[in-house]
């Protein structure tokens, strides 16, 4: 291929070249037997009517309309076609880079993503053994409670017994005064029985003492209890 002159001193309404790749595709490349010599030989080359549209520089039509392909015009296109595709290469290498780096740091967040939801998990199990934990010590603070309270119905009920008997003896008792007051008319009798009397009713009332005394003493250990069952429901300052 013949040298040419392309120095930049002798140039004059310098222009980029553009579309240079979508003008080498549309060049249509071909193998031929060649009929203008006496031997026939193979070649290749590029259909002028191919780039005739795209790189009309390259390509001049004789009279006859035949078509000649100036292949010197059509290298700085395919150079010019080469440095698209490398500038394309460029681009698509730097968003490459730009997704690998975006993919190791998604794989960074779902690794992190993976090491939370394992500490979560973690808790959870701590936060349920913690719960079974709780209901185990209400199970035994609900038996607890059901015992004292099975105690203070049997208190009550001794409570209830106590003062029906006391009921009875108070019976007693305004039995004994009737008498004593229907028997003053014979004095020395009444003196003798009221004596008698007297000292029953002084045991009697020794006895009710003992009695009164012995309830308020269940009253005071009912009490107690209910302030010990009290401390024992959920939820009651200690």
């Amino acid at each position: 291929m013949d040298q040419i002159m392309v120095d930049e001193v002798f140039m004059r309404d310098v222009t980029d070249v553009t579309g240079a790749m979508d003008a080498i595709k549309s060049a249509k490349i071909v193998e031929f037997n060649s009929l203008d010599d006496a031997i026939t030989r193979r070649e290749v080359g590029i259909t002028g009517q191919s780039i005739k549209q795209t790189i009309p520089l390259a390509v001049e039509v004789d009279g006859l309309g035949y078509h000649y392909v100036n292949y010197n015009k059509v290298l700085p296109v395919a150079v010019a076609a080469m440095k698209e595709v490398a500038s394309a290469t460029e681009s698509v290498e730097a968003e490459v880079a730009n997704l690998t780096k975006l993919f190791k740091s998604l794989q960074k967040t779902v690794n992190d993503n993976a090491k939370a939801i394992t500490a979560l998990q973690k808790a959870d199990e701590g936060f349920t053994k913690s719960i079974a934990d709780i209901q185990a010590k209400d199970s035994e603070q609900d038996s607890t409670l059901a015992d004292h309270t099975q105690s203070i119905t049997q208190i009550n009920s001794s409570i209830a017994a106590l003062q029906e008997a006391n009921r009875t003896q108070d019976t007693s008792i305004t039995a004994i005064q009737t008498a004593v007051t229907a028997n003053t008319q014979n004095i020395t009798d009444v003196t003798n029985k009221a004596v008698k009397n007297q000292t029953d009713i002084l045991a009697i009332q020794e006895k009710n003492t003992a009695q009164d005394a012995s309830i308020k003493a269940n009253a005071d250990k009912n009490a107690e209890q209910d302030t010990v069952i009290s401390s024992l429901r959920p939820g009651a300052n200690p």
